[in-house]
C-alpha cells in the first residue's frame, strides 16, 4: 500500500504539534474564584505577557526594549479577541467584572500564549520540511521535518510564551524566500525574504544574523560571470536590504516612537553580557565549547547531534550551494550569541532545523550510499521514490536517531503534567500565613511560591522583582492582600545570619534544589532546621544524582533525568521561629 509523502507529512505534523500542547497548562491554576498567581516556571515569559497585556492601558510603548514588541503585539492581539468573547460571555458587558477576573486570574492569557507559540513551532516543521525539500528532495525533507518534531530543545521551549521559538519560525520562512534567492532570483523572492528576515528580528535580537545568507544567496547566484541580469540583482539585493530595517521598524515602531529609551535598554542588555553585573547567573563559561558539549548535544540528543555534524560534510558535497546557503546563518549565528557570557540553552533553539537537515541529509546519503537502486521498486516504500528495503532502512535509522530525544521528551510531558512544588506551596502560605506577618524569602525569584507579592525588599542586591500587580494598570486590586516579605539570595546567607537569628521573621521561606546559584546548600539547610522550626516541607524535584539541568535559566525539569525528579519546582521548606 502506497502511502502519499503528503500523509507521511501531516502524521509528523500531528505528532510533533501532540508533544508541544501536552504540559501546555504546567505551572498554571485555573481554579474557580481562586487568586491565582503564576510563578517564574520559565524566566522571561512574564516579561512578555505582561508586556501584551500593558497595551491594553492604551499605551502601546512596552518602555522596555529586552525584547523587540513583535510577539508581545501578536499576543496582545489574541488576548484582545479572547477578552473580547470572555466580556460578552461570562463578564455579561461588565468592564469592570472582567477586569476583576484578570486580575484574579490571569493564567488563561498565559495558556493562549503558549498555545500560539506552540502553534507556531508545529507549524516550522512544515517550513523545514519546504527548504530541506527545495535544497535536497521530498525524502529528506521529510525526515528533516521528522528529526526537528522530536527535538528535545525546540519541543521544551515550544511549551512557553517566550520569543525563541517564534523568532526560529521567522527565521525558517526567511529561508524559503532566501533559497528562491538562489534558485530563481525573482524581485518577490529578494523582497519577502528582506521582510521575514526584518520580522525575526523584530521577534528577537539575535536574529540578525539572518542577514548573512541573503548576501550569500546573491553572490552564489551572481557566480557566473558576464551575467546579464547582475546589475538588476544588485539593484534587488539593495532592495531587499532596505526592506530589513522597515519590517524591523514594522514590528517594534516604539524604535522610532521612543528611541533613548530603546538605545538605555540595549545598552543595559550588553552590560549583562558583558559582565558589568555581578548576577549569580553569569557563567564566565566557554561559550562556543559549552553550546557544543551541552546545549546541542542535550537540545538534540547525541545521536541526532552527530548525524547533524556528519550530514554538513554529506550536504557540502552532494551540493555545495545548498549546504554552504544552510550554514550561512548557522556558522555567524553560533559564533556571535557564544560569545555571552549568558549561555542559556534556549540560545541554540535557531540552531536545530539547520541540524534536523543535516541530520536528513545524512540519513538519506547514508542509506543511498550502502543499498544503491539503480531500478526502481515495484513496491515503492512510504519515502517516495525509495525502494522498500532502503526505505525501511531509512525509517528505522531515523528511529534510532531520535529515540534518546524521544525517550526525554516523553519524561518532560509527563514532568509538566504535574502540579508544582510553587503551586502547591503558594496555596498553602496563602491559606496559613496572614498577609501581615514578617517574611523573609531565601531564595532568587525563580523559586518563590505562588504568592501574591509587593515590593520586597532586597538586601544589598539590585535585581529585577515582582514589584507590581501584573496588571496595575486596570487600576484594580484582586480580593486578597499581597505579601511584603524581604530576600536574601543565597550567596549571602552567612553575612545575613545574624539577621535571622534575631527574631525579625516570624517566617522564613527557603528554596532548596539541584540547581547551583539559585538554592541555598545542604550546609544552609541544616543551620536553619537547627536554628528554627520547620513548618512545612514541599517536595520539588528532589535531589537525585542522575538529573541534569539547564542551571543557568532557572528551569526546574531537568534536561536529562526528568524521570527522577518528583514533580516540578524546588523544595520549598517554611521555617518559623522557636519559641523561646
Amino acid at each position: 500500500m502506497r502511502i502519499s509523502k503528503n500523509w507521511i507529512l501531516i502524521a509528523i505534523v500531528v505528532l510533533g504539534a501532540a508533544v508541544r500542547f501536552w504540559g501546555l497548562a504546567f505551572c498554571l491554576s485555573f481554579g474557580a474564584g481562586d487568586y491565582g498567581v503564576v510563578p517564574y516556571c520559565r524566566l522571561d515569559e512574564e516579561l512578555i505577557w505582561k508586556a501584551a497585556l500593558g497595551f491594553f492601558s492604551g499605551d502601546l510603548n512596552p518602555h522596555f526594549f529586552t525584547y523587540p514588541t513583535l510577539l508581545p503585539y501578536s499576543l496582545a492581539l489574541l488576548d484582545a479577541i479572547y477578552l473580547a468573547g470572555k466580556f460578552l460571555l461570562e463578564a455579561r458587558g461588565s468592564v469592570e467584572a472582567l477586569k476583576q477576573n484578570i486580575v484574579m486570574n490571569p493564567s488563561d492569557l498565559v495558556l493562549l500564549g503558549r498555545g500560539w507559540v506552540a502553534l507556531l513551532g508545529s507549524t516550522t516543521l512544515i517550513l523545514v520540511y519546504q527548504m530541506a525539500k527545495k535544497l535536497f528532495d521530498g525524502t529528506t525533507g521529510l525526515l528533516s521535518a521528522f528529526f526537528l518534531a522530536f527535538a528535545y530543545l525546540h519541543v521544551r521551549d515550544s511549551h512557553f510564551a517566550t520569543a525563541d521559538v517564534p523568532m526560529t519560525f521567522m527565521v525558517c520562512t526567511a529561508y524559503l524566500f532566501i533559497i528562491r534567492i538562489l534558485q530563481h532570483g525573482a524581485w518577490p523572492d529578494y523582497l519577502l525574504a528582506g521582510l521575514f528576515s526584518g520580522l525575526a528580528i523584530s521577534t528577537k535580537w539575535n536574529a540578525f544574523p539572518v542577514i548573512f545568507p541573503i548576501l550569500l544567496a546573491d553572490a552564489l547566484r551572481l557566480r557566473k560571470e558576464n551575467d546579464p541580469e547582475r546589475a538588476i540583482l544588485n539593484v534587488k539585493l539593495f532592495a531587499s536590504l532596505s526592506i530589513v530595517p522597515l519590517a524591523v521598524i514594522l514590528g517594534t515602531p516604539s524604535l522610532l516612537l521612543s528611541p533613548h529609551e530603546c538605545i538605555e535598554s540595549l545598552r543595559a542588555l550588553s552590560r549583562i553580557h558583558a559582565r558589568k553585573y555581578s548576577l549569580p547567573v553569569i557563567s564566565h563559561l566557554n561559550g562556543p565549547v559549552y553550546h557544543f558539549k551541552f546545549s546541542l548535544w542535550y537540545g538534540l540528543g547525541w545521536p541526532l547531534f552527530l548525524a547533524s555534524l556528519a550530514g554538513i560534510g554529506v550536504a557540502l558535497k552532494k551540493n555545495w550551494k545548498a549546504g554552504l546557503l544552510l550554514l550561512g546563518f548557522v556558522l555567524p549565528y553560533y559564533f556571535i550569541i557564544s560569545r555571552r557570557d549568558l549561555v542559556f540553552m534556549r540560545y541554540m533553539i535557531p540552531v536545530i532545523p539547520f541540524c534536523a537537515i543535516f541530520a536528513g541529509v545524512f540519513v538519506v546519503q547514508f542509506c543511498r550510499f550502502i543499498h544503491p537502486s539503480p531500478h526502481p521498486s515495484p513496491h515503492p516504500s512510504p519515502l517516495r521514490g525509495e525502494g522498500r528495503v532502503r526505505g525501511i532502512f531509512m525509517i528505522i535509522l531515523s528511529l534510532f536517531i531520535a529515540t534518546p530525544s524521544l525517550y526525554r521528551i516523553y519524561w518532560l510531558d509527563q514532568q509538566l503534567t504535574k502540579l508544582d512544588s510553587r503551586l502547591e506551596a503558594g496555596r498553602w502560605i496563602r491559606e496559613n500565613i496572614p498577609a501581615n506577618a514578617s517574611l523573609l524569602l531565601l531564595s532568587l525569584i525563580s523559586g518563590d511560591p505562588a504568592i501574591p507579592l509587593q515590593e520586597a525588599q532586597i538586601w544589598d542586591l539590585d535585581i529585577p522583582l515582582r514589584v507590581e500587580w501584573p496588571l496595575k494598570f486596570f487600576k484594580t486590586k484582586p480580593f486578597v492582600d499581597a505579601y511584603r516579605p524581604e530576600r536574601v539570595i543565597p550567596d549571602m546567607y552567612w553575612q545575613k545570619r545574624n539577621n535571622l537569628a534575631a527574631g525579625k521573621y516570624d517566617f522564613i521561606i527557603a528554596d532548596y534544589s539541584p540547581l547551583p546559584v539559585r538554592s541555598i546548600t545542604p550546609r544552609m539547610l541544616d543551620d536553619l532546621k537547627k536554628h528554627f522550626f520547620l513548618v512545612r516541607e514541599f517536595r520539588g524535584v528532589g535531589d537525585h544524582p542522575g538529573m541534569i539541568f539547564d542551571w543557568q535559566h532557572g528551569f526546574y525539569v531537568p534536561v536529562a533525568g526528568a524521570q527522577f525528579a518528583e514533580r516540578p519546582g524546588p523544595n520549598i521548606y517554611i521555617f518559623k521561629q522557636k519559641i523561646k
